[in-house]
């Protein structure tokens, strides 16, 4: 008889093991990462005085006549960045190394392009944080026809997108300054999809 109910209860001593919930252990909790995603609108920041032109990779504005205190234009460029999480360290050696051998290949260029009279001079790169994402601002100078110029590019690397943006001026103020106001108008939203 012992061995008769025993039978009987196993099953339901074994069932209600089952869904009984241990007591000793913690609750797990999946940790699920929100897909996210970098949406950019490249605009001048008045468009009164800048003509814009759609170019091969991106867009050239071209500072209208009078508009400008000196001839100015600049050029931006969106593409994908090589990471979402770019490393301090490694943004400054690729500001000290990578963007020297770029400006001095364009340099070789240009120099090729126009029989030896234009030349390209690195002045500095530097990284920073423009609106709050890590960059190189790189300052070039210009030299060969006509009056010399200065160049400031930065590459902002606002989430998943690389904007690469090139202003040259013919006077150094004006240049940053135009580099500047065409940052700040861009229209940048990091953040999960919808």
């Amino acid at each position: 008889m012992k061995r008769f109910l025993l039978l009987i209860c196993l099953p339901t001593a074994l069932a209600a093991c089952q869904t009984a919930e241990p007591a000793s252990q913690p609750e797990l909790t999946r940790i699920v990462a929100q897909p996210t995603t970098t949406r950019t609108l490249i605009q001048s920041p008045d468009p009164n005085k800048w003509v814009a032109r759609n170019v091969k990779d991106g867009m050239v504005f071209i500072c209208r006549p009078l508009s400008c205190p000196r001839k100015s234009a600049v050029r931006v460029i969106r593409s994908a960045a090589p990471s979402r999480s770019i490393d301090d360290e490694a943004l400054r050696q690729y500001a000290k190394t990578v963007v020297p051998a770029s400006v001095k290949a364009s340099s070789l260029m240009m120099e090729a392009n126009s029989a030896s009279h234009e030349t390209v001079t690195m002045k500095s790169s530097t990284t920073t944080k423009l609106r709050g994402f890590p960059a190189v601002i790189v300052e070039v100078a210009l030299i060969g026809r006509g009056e010399p110029r200065v160049g400031f590019r930065a590459y902002l690397f606002a989430g998943n997108t690389l904007i690469d943006t090139y202003s040259i001026s013919t006077t150094r103020e004006v240049a940053l300054a135009n580099l500047h106001s065409f940052i700040n108008a861009y229209g940048i939203v990091d953040g999960p999809t919808q």
